[in-house]
Protein backbone atom coordinates (compact mmCIF):
# COMPACT_ATOMS: atom_id res chain seq x y z
CA UNK A 1 0.00 0.00 0.00
CA UNK A 2 1.36 3.61 -0.96
CA UNK A 3 2.00 6.07 1.81
CA UNK A 4 -0.77 8.56 1.87
CA UNK A 5 0.92 11.20 3.82
CA UNK A 6 1.85 14.54 2.25
CA UNK A 7 3.67 17.40 2.41
CA UNK A 8 2.16 20.91 3.11
CA UNK A 9 4.69 23.50 2.42
CA UNK A 10 4.77 26.19 5.28
CA UNK A 11 5.17 29.30 3.07
CA UNK A 12 1.56 27.96 1.35
CA UNK A 13 -0.23 27.88 4.59
CA UNK A 14 0.96 30.90 6.09
CA UNK A 15 -2.12 33.05 7.59
CA UNK A 16 -3.31 36.09 6.49
CA UNK A 17 -3.05 39.93 7.92
CA UNK A 18 -6.22 39.65 8.00
CA UNK A 19 -7.12 36.56 9.74
CA UNK A 20 -4.67 37.76 12.97
CA UNK A 21 -6.31 41.74 12.83
CA UNK A 22 -9.60 39.88 12.49
CA UNK A 23 -8.70 37.48 15.70
CA UNK A 24 -7.28 40.18 17.78
CA UNK A 25 -10.74 42.49 17.18
CA UNK A 26 -13.41 40.03 18.22
CA UNK A 27 -11.27 38.59 20.58
CA UNK A 28 -11.33 42.34 22.18
CA UNK A 29 -14.78 43.08 21.17
CA UNK A 30 -15.80 39.62 23.21
CA UNK A 31 -13.99 40.80 26.23
CA UNK A 32 -11.47 38.10 26.18
CA UNK A 33 -7.97 37.94 27.08
CA UNK A 34 -5.36 36.54 25.57
CA UNK A 35 -5.26 34.05 28.58
CA UNK A 36 -8.99 33.43 28.54
CA UNK A 37 -9.15 32.48 24.86
CA UNK A 38 -6.20 30.51 25.39
CA UNK A 39 -8.18 28.71 28.49
CA UNK A 40 -11.17 28.06 25.72
CA UNK A 41 -8.51 26.98 22.93
CA UNK A 42 -6.25 25.09 25.29
CA UNK A 43 -3.39 27.17 23.87
CA UNK A 44 -0.86 29.38 25.37
CA UNK A 45 -1.70 32.79 25.61
CA UNK A 46 1.32 33.83 23.81
CA UNK A 47 1.12 31.35 21.12
CA UNK A 48 -2.35 33.28 20.44
CA UNK A 49 -0.41 36.69 20.97
CA UNK A 50 2.27 35.60 17.94
CA UNK A 51 -0.51 34.62 15.82
CA UNK A 52 -2.51 37.94 15.93
CA UNK A 53 0.34 39.70 15.24
CA UNK A 54 1.52 37.38 12.66
CA UNK A 55 4.57 36.11 14.48
CA UNK A 56 3.16 32.88 14.51
CA UNK A 57 2.11 32.99 10.35
CA UNK A 58 1.53 28.96 9.66
CA UNK A 59 -0.64 28.27 12.45
CA UNK A 60 -1.94 24.34 11.70
CA UNK A 61 -5.39 23.98 10.56
CA UNK A 62 -6.67 22.08 13.79
CA UNK A 63 -5.56 25.74 15.87
CA UNK A 64 -7.27 28.04 13.23
CA UNK A 65 -10.40 25.80 13.87
CA UNK A 66 -10.08 25.93 17.57
CA UNK A 67 -9.66 29.65 17.67
CA UNK A 68 -12.96 30.13 14.87
CA UNK A 69 -15.11 27.95 17.14
CA UNK A 70 -14.15 29.95 20.24
CA UNK A 71 -14.88 33.19 18.65
CA UNK A 72 -17.71 31.74 16.76
CA UNK A 73 -16.80 32.68 13.57
CA UNK A 74 -19.07 31.45 11.05
CA UNK A 75 -17.74 29.13 8.37
CA UNK A 76 -18.52 32.29 5.88
CA UNK A 77 -16.80 34.57 7.89
CA UNK A 78 -13.59 32.26 8.02
CA UNK A 79 -13.61 31.63 4.70
CA UNK A 80 -13.76 35.16 4.00
CA UNK A 81 -10.84 35.85 5.83
CA UNK A 82 -8.55 33.39 3.19
CA UNK A 83 -10.14 34.47 0.49
CA UNK A 84 -8.02 35.80 -2.10
CA UNK A 85 -10.03 38.47 -3.74
CA UNK A 86 -7.36 40.29 -5.83
CA UNK A 87 -4.49 38.00 -6.12
CA UNK A 88 -2.79 39.24 -2.69
CA UNK A 89 -3.51 37.47 0.41
CA UNK A 90 -2.33 40.44 2.84
CA UNK A 91 -3.84 42.88 0.77
CA UNK A 92 -4.68 46.20 2.66
CA UNK A 93 -8.94 46.20 3.09
CA UNK A 94 -10.24 49.27 2.07
CA UNK A 95 -12.50 51.46 4.63
CA UNK A 96 -15.45 50.57 2.87
CA UNK A 97 -14.49 47.04 2.93
CA UNK A 98 -14.16 47.10 6.51
CA UNK A 99 -17.19 48.83 7.49
CA UNK A 100 -19.21 46.79 5.39
CA UNK A 101 -17.86 43.68 6.77
CA UNK A 102 -17.88 44.15 10.36
CA UNK A 103 -20.36 45.61 12.97
CA UNK A 104 -19.01 48.59 15.26
CA UNK A 105 -19.69 51.11 17.20
CA UNK A 106 -19.70 54.77 17.51
CA UNK A 107 -19.35 55.81 20.76
CA UNK A 108 -22.57 53.92 22.24
CA UNK A 109 -24.19 53.64 19.02
CA UNK A 110 -23.86 50.07 17.26
CA UNK A 111 -23.61 50.95 13.17
CA UNK A 112 -24.48 47.24 11.97
CA UNK A 113 -27.40 48.30 9.09
CA UNK A 114 -26.24 48.64 5.48
CA UNK A 115 -27.86 51.86 5.16
CA UNK A 116 -26.12 53.47 8.26
CA UNK A 117 -22.67 52.64 6.33
CA UNK A 118 -23.24 54.08 3.14
CA UNK A 119 -23.94 57.15 4.48
CA UNK A 120 -20.99 57.00 6.77
CA UNK A 121 -18.47 55.93 3.79
CA UNK A 122 -20.51 59.23 1.70
CA UNK A 123 -19.11 61.39 4.62
CA UNK A 124 -15.61 59.89 4.29
CA UNK A 125 -15.16 60.36 0.98
CA UNK A 126 -16.90 63.76 1.06
CA UNK A 127 -14.22 65.56 3.70
CA UNK A 128 -11.17 63.49 2.53
CA UNK A 129 -11.70 63.70 -1.48
CA UNK A 130 -13.98 66.48 -1.96
CA UNK A 131 -13.74 69.54 0.51
CA UNK A 132 -11.00 71.28 0.09
CA UNK A 133 -9.78 73.88 2.65
CA UNK A 134 -12.21 75.97 2.30
CA UNK A 135 -15.72 74.37 2.96
CA UNK A 136 -18.46 75.65 0.80
CA UNK A 137 -22.10 76.14 1.35
CA UNK A 138 -22.39 73.22 -0.58
CA UNK A 139 -20.34 71.15 0.75
CA UNK A 140 -22.01 72.14 4.18
CA UNK A 141 -25.47 71.01 2.86
CA UNK A 142 -24.35 67.67 1.06
CA UNK A 143 -22.78 66.98 4.83
CA UNK A 144 -25.50 68.06 6.56
CA UNK A 145 -27.81 65.90 4.39
CA UNK A 146 -25.54 62.96 4.85
CA UNK A 147 -25.29 63.26 8.67
CA UNK A 148 -29.19 62.87 8.64
CA UNK A 149 -29.23 59.98 6.42
CA UNK A 150 -26.73 58.37 8.70
CA UNK A 151 -28.85 58.88 11.74
CA UNK A 152 -32.49 58.14 9.96
CA UNK A 153 -30.69 54.95 8.83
Amino acid sequence: MQDQTFYVDQEERKITTRFAVMLKHERKRQGLSLQRLGELTGMSASYIHRVETTERQNPSLTVVLLLAKALEFTPYQLFNLFIDVDGDWNATPSLEELLMAHEFTIGETKIDNVQAKQALIKMVELVVYEMSEKVTIDDASTLSKLVSEFHSA
